[in-house]
C-alpha cells in the first residue's frame, strides 16, 4: 500500500498543517502568533481517520464525528502527544489532511507552551469545522485502507517504542468506488444484509482487511454500525459490523475497541 506523502508542509505552532478551508492567513492570525516548531519525537503519536463517505453524509452524524474528533485532539493535548487527522472517503491512501500538529512542549517557560497549545488547538477546531466541506460525493469507502494508512504515519512519527493509537469515526461499511483502483472493494455491509457472516466475508477477502503491522497499536473505532439515515437504524446490523471489524482486528493481531457509541 502507498505512503502518504505530503509535501510542502508549513510549518506552524508545533508543526502544524490546515486545510486551505480553515482559512487564510488572516484566520490563522486570529489564533495567535506563530510559535517555533519542535523537533523533538513524541512519545506518543495518534492519528484519527474520519469518514467522510456517502454513507455518513447526514448533517448530524457529521456533528457528532466533529465533536468524537475534537475530544481527542484535546486529550491529545493534554498528553502532550503528536496528532494528525484525516478525512477519508472511496480511497484510504488518498485521504485528505486536514490537521497535523505536535503538543510536545517547546520551551521550559509554562506560558510559552500554554500559548502555543492554544493555538493548535484554536486551529484544529477550525479545520474541523470545515472537514467536509469540498468532500467528494463520490461512492465507495476503505475503511481498512485508511486504518492502515493512519497506523503506517502513526508508527514513523512516534519515537523508538512510544505509543501508537488511532481513532477511525466510521459507520464501517466497506464499500467499492464506482471505478479506479478501489472498485474491487467489498460491500461489506452489502454482504451482511445476504445473511453472510463476518468469518465469511473475511475469509474471502483476507488480503483487503489485513490492516498491517500492529504492533504497539490501539485502533479504536467508534460510530460503527450508525449511518446517516437513523430512521432506518438497525440493532443488529450495528452489532454484525462491531463483531466484523473486532475479527478483522483478531485476525490481524491488533489491539483494538469497536463500538458504535462516540466517546
Amino acid at each position: 500500500m502507498k505512503r502518504l506523502v505530503l509535501i510542502g508542509v508549513a510549518v506552524v505552532a508545533l508543526k502544524c498543517v490546515v486545510a486551505a478551508a480553515a482559512g487564510s492567513a488572516g484566520a490563522h492570525a486570529s489564533c495567535g502568533a506563530t510559535q517555533t516548531a519542535s523537533t523533538a519525537e513524541p512519545a506518543r503519536a495518534e492519528a484519527i481517520a474520519i469518514d467522510g463517505s456517502l454513507s455518513t453524509g447526514s448533517p448530524n452524524l457529521r456533528r457528532e464525528y466533529r465533536q468524537a474528533a475534537l475530544a481527542e485532539v484535546e486529550a491529545v493535548a493534554n498528553e502532550q502527544a503528536a496528532v494528525r487527522v484525516v478525512v477519508f472517503g472511496a480511497s484510504g491512501v488518498g485521504a485528505r489532511v486536514i490537521f497535523v500538529g505536535s503538543f510536545v512542549p517547546v520551551s521550559t517557560v509554562y506560558a510559552f507552551n500554554l500559548a502555543a497549545r492554544n493555538r493548535l488547538l484554536c486551529l484544529a477546531k477550525r479545520a474541523l469545522a470545515s472537514a467536509f466541506i469540498g468532500q467528494t460525493r463520490r461512492a465507495g469507502t476503505d475503511v481498512a485502507g485508511a486504518i492502515a494508512e493512519q497506523a503506517a504515519w502513526a508508527q514513523a512519527e512516534v519515537r523508538p517504542h512510544g505509543k501508537v493509537s488511532l481513532l477511525a469515526i466510521t459507520d464501517g461499511c466497506e464499500a467499492p468506488a464506482p471505478s479506479g483502483a478501489n472498485a474491487h472493494l467489498t460491500d461489506v455491509c452489502g454482504d451482511l444484509r445476504k445473511g453472510r457472516t463476518p468469518a465469511w466475508i473475511l475469509s474471502r477477502h483476507r488480503r483487503e482487511f489485513s490492516l498491517g503491522d500492529g504492533r504497539g497499536v490501539r485502533l479504536t473505532m467508534e460510530g460503527v454500525g450508525v449511518g446517516k439515515d437513523q430512521s432506518t437504524a438497525s440493532t443488529l446490523r450495528a452489532e454484525q459490523l462491531v463483531a466484523f471489524w473486532r475479527l478483522a482486528c483478531r485476525r490481524s493481531r491488533w489491539a483494538c475497541d469497536i463500538r458504535s457509541a462516540f466517546s
